[in-house]
């Protein structure tokens, strides 16, 4: 393997989901298989870039935290969740 098949994992860098808050993006579909569903909000924990675009990301599901790699038509960015005032 060349060291241009290597799959690497980088800290995000895109302007729109790169900042010192927490990040949050939101299933655009379900994963009956991993009972999570459409609409549902995880947390930003990384981004892949090769070789396609991926995104790292934790859920709570029942009670646990559940952490999946899902490709990027899989959700939608959300930003950061912002506290009440």
């Amino acid at each position: 393997m060349n060291t241009s098949d290597k799959i690497t994992s980088q800290e995000i860098k895109s302007p729109e989901i790169a900042s010192q808050e927490t990040q949050y993006v939101r299933l655009t579909r379900d994963l009956g298989e991993l009972q999570l569903h459409q609409g549902q909000v995880g947390i930003l924990r990384g981004r892949w870039d090769a070789p396609t675009v991926a995104f790292d990301v934790e859920f709570q599901c029942n009670g646990s935290e559940l952490r999946v790699l899902l490709l990027e038509n899989f959700v939608a960015i959300e930003g950061p969740m912002r506290k009440a005032a």
